[in-house]
């Protein structure tokens, strides 16, 4: 399954989701909102907003969606940094349970996220290696969409469009 996901008041809200071919379907549907702690797609848009934004939303009580949702501030400001340097966030049924999603975020040319996408499968297909390999694949092509909407990536010079 890929979603596509905006920020909203402390959460996700999904513009759209495409579910896969398979039995595996996901409960999010579009206008649907979550927590943004609590999905990957909304920890790949809290680890690229401004400090002051995080420990604002950080500082109010978080909800827990399953029994793995992570609630704890140090855990989840240990994580946005982790998804920060690596690009990508990775969550294992904290969101929704049986699944594991893996998400990054798309960047405005100031490099604030617009919207994130994910892609969602069951967790006992997805190994660690396998979601490293699609984190990282996903966050090539998620560097490559920003460029192309003007945001300045690392080492390569801004896409024309």
């Amino acid at each position: 399954t890929v979603n596509l996901a905006v920020k909203g008041d402390g959460s996700i809200v999904y513009l759209d989701v495409l579910d896969a071919k398979d039995s595996f379907r996901t409960a999010a549907r579009t206008g649907d909102a979550h927590p943004l702690h609590s999905a990957a797609l909304g920890k790949a848009i809290l680890a690229f907003l401004p400090e002051d934004d995080i420990e604002t939303y950080l500082s109010r009580p978080l909800a827990e969606r399953t029994g793995r949702t992570v609630i704890e501030r140090e855990e989840l400001m240990r994580q946005l940094r982790l998804v920060a340097r690596n690009g990508y966030a990775t969550e294992r049924g904290e969101n929704e349970d049986g699944a594991m999603c893996i998400g990054v975020p798309i960047l405005d040319d100031a490099g604030r996220p617009l919207v994130a996408i994910s892609i969602s499968a069951p967790v006992h297909r997805m190994s660690r290696d396998k979601a490293m390999r699609a984190g990282s694949r996903m966050r090539t092509a998620a560097m490559e969409i920003s460029a192309r909407l003007g945001q300045a990536v690392r080492g390569a010079p801004p896409a024309s469009v």
